[in-house]
This record gives structure tokens, sequence and C-alpha cells, in this order.
């Protein structure tokens, strides 16, 4: 029985390898635990990080929640209700509110679509501006000042009356 079985004796080439190759393992340098210790503070600094950024998640989906729940005129204590996994901006809270409105009992004012201005209109306005003239006297005035001799010929032209000389 005992020939087919494994022996419960240890076998001595094992301990004769790891002996003989003990010697070419180098001895833990400075710079490997230097490396150790960075790579511990550098884990450290990714945990802090993180936990980081999961604080202002949470604070940028609560500000645009809220944000859209005013908007919209709801009681921003709906809030408590948007399930966590859906993607918080705003389109998407718009929606999941417009489509529980029902059960919150809130009624939702539709949006008036903007009317475009329809093609009569358009010409209409053409029309008028292309018939528009600018004001009397805006040429001969350019013409004056561009005649004129002096500053006060200029300042004249402004005040509507020439200047006396002081």
């Amino acid at each position: 029985m005992g020939d087919c079985c494994m022996s419960n004796k240890r076998n001595n080439w094992d301990a004769d390898i790891t002996d003989e190759y003990e010697d070419d393992i180098p001895a833990e340098t400075d710079l490997l635990k230097q490396l150790r210790r960075l790579e511990k503070e550098q884990s450290k600094k990714i945990k802090e990080l993180e936990q980081q950024l999961g604080s202002y998640k949470v604070a940028e989906r609560e500000s645009t929640v809220q944000y859209v729940l005013e908007s919209m005129g709801v009681n921003p204590k709906i809030a408590k209700f948007i399930p966590q996994d859906i993607d918080v901006n705003l389109e998407t809270v718009e929606n999941w509110v417009k489509d529980n409105a029902d059960v919150f009992g809130i009624q939702i004012q539709q949006e008036k679509p903007v009317e475009n201005p329809s093609l009569a209109t358009l010409r209409q306005i053409d029309t008028i501006t292309a018939a528009g003239q600018a004001p009397i006297g805006v040429d001969d005035m350019m013409l004056r000042i561009d005649q004129a001799q002096s500053a006060e010929e200029i300042t004249a032209m402004i005040f509507g009356a020439e200047q006396n000389n002081y």
C-alpha cells in the first residue's frame, strides 16, 4: 500500500536547490525599499483622490437635480426619489420628472413652440426696410464736416450756432 502512494518523507533534493540559490537572491536594497514606500504613498493618494471625486460627483448630481426641479417649479423633495442609476443631466432629470409627474401629482406646463415668421411676414419686413430712407440732412452734414476748415466750424455744426471766440 505504501508503494502506490506518495511518501511522507521529505525529498532531500528540494532543500538542496533552495539552499543553492539563496545566495543569488539579493538582499532588499534601499532603492527597493524606497520604491515600495513610494508605491504605498501613491496608493494612499489614489484612494484619497477617488473619495474626493466621489464626493464631487455626489455634489454635482445634487446640484443638477436641484436646478432642474427648481426651474420646472417642482418641489425639491422629489429629488430623493430620482434613481441613483440614471445618468444625471438636465435632459434626463427633466424627462424623468415629466414621466413620473402623475405619480407626484405634478402638472407640467406645456411649452409653447416658438412660431417662425411666415414667408409673407418676412417679405413685408424686407419691403419696408428696402423702401426706408436715411434721415434728411445726413449727406449734407457729412459734406459740411468734410469741407470744414477748423475745429470751430465742426463745433458750430454740432451745436447749431456759431461759437464766439473768448
